[in-house]
């Protein structure tokens, strides 16, 4: 990877502990280059137009973006456990996926 940022974003959140734990209990960890073949079909795929750190959840079972975040404002785990957090408790995998 060719982004300080996204180099950051592996020195400081996540290889935090907390932010581990809540990945690890509800969240898949996928991490590309945008150059490699699966980035580029990504990008391509979810429109993040190679704006990098793109950090997104994607709904397993439609294949939807259900959320994204500018990774430059993911700066500090603490903020990272917060978006985290608030996006859990705003989406659920119990209830049905939106149409």
């Amino acid at each position: 990877a060719e982004v300080f940022d996204s180099h950051m974003l592996n020195r400081d959140v996540w290889s935090d502990d907390t932010i581990k734990e809540i990945i690890q209990g509800s969240f898949l960890f996928w991490q590309r280059d945008d150059k490699s073949a699966e980035g580029d079909s990504f990008c391509k795929l979810h429109s993040c137009g190679h704006q990098l750190p793109h950090i997104c959840v994607i709904d397993p079972r439609t294949g939807r973006r259900m959320k994204s975040w500018d990774g430059r404002k993911w700066v500090e785990s603490h903020a990272a456990a917060e978006y985290l957090s608030s996006f859990l408790g705003e989406f659920s995998m119990s209830r049905s996926p939106p149409a």
